[in-house]
């Protein structure tokens, strides 16, 4: 999984403090989608505030991923189109 407990003080974001410090977005995890090998999209979690995730977050995600990729497995996920599908919105 990728993890980002606080995007204001993550080193990923060092390069980007003032487009973070804009955002609505605080936080964020997400967990990559497979079909077979390959992966083919991620499902992740926004939050408004700081937060780290629990085992639990991470573990559930994962099984939703799982059950994504089976339901996409065969489907031709280049003619998909590239908007992003929010499954939910979490906040803390």
């Amino acid at each position: 999984p990728w993890i980002v407990s606080d995007m204001l003080s993550d080193p990923l974001f060092a390069d980007g403090l003032e487009g973070a410090s804009r955002s609505t977005i605080r936080a964020a995890f997400s967990v990559p989608i497979f079909d077979g090998d390959d992966a083919i999209g991620s499902l992740a979690c926004h939050y408004t505030v700081p937060y780290s995730p629990s085992s639990l977050d991470v573990e559930r995600n994962e099984v939703f991923a799982k059950l994504i990729g089976i339901m996409m497995r065969g489907m031709d996920v280049a003619s998909l189109p590239d908007a992003p599908v929010y499954a939910a919105r979490a906040s803390a």
